[in-house]
């Protein structure tokens, strides 16, 4: 079932199912309620997701890394209530120190972003 919903930035959007909206341009959207619990099909949209926010430049002039994310050991796992994406950068030294060459953020749900998602550092 469908319905049309517009959202508090006046952005119009149809609701697909459950946890997921999709916005005029079609893209699936997750919502914070979504996120509240795991499930791998859910981990699976996330992970697709953190691979378009970091591989995809929102500008031509934005640095994209030059690894992909199997290379990099990307991961996306349900912990303690929330949501957690976790990779090396392999544009670090390899002998710098962990903090620095691993990345781990929260991922946070963003209807209004273009990805669906946003990272928060940890």
């Amino acid at each position: 079932m469908e319905r049309t919903v517009v959202s508090s930035t006046g952005t119009t959007v149809r609701r697909r199912k459950a946890g997921r909206i999709r916005n005029t341009s079609g893209n699936s959207i997750l919502i914070g309620a979504v996120l509240a619990r795991s499930s791998e099909a859910l981990r699976r949209a996330l992970y697709d997701a953190v691979v378009r926010l970091i591989w995809t430049p929102a500008v031509p002039e934005e640095h994209v890394p030059t690894y992909t994310p199997d290379d990099c050991g990307l991961v996306v796992m349900y912990s303690h209530g929330r949501w957690i994406a976790s990779w090396l950068d392999l544009e670090e030294p390899a002998d710098a120190p962990a903090d620095q060459l691993e990345q781990m953020v929260r991922v946070l749900a963003a209807p209004d972003s273009p990805f669906g998602i946003l990272f928060s550092e940890i």
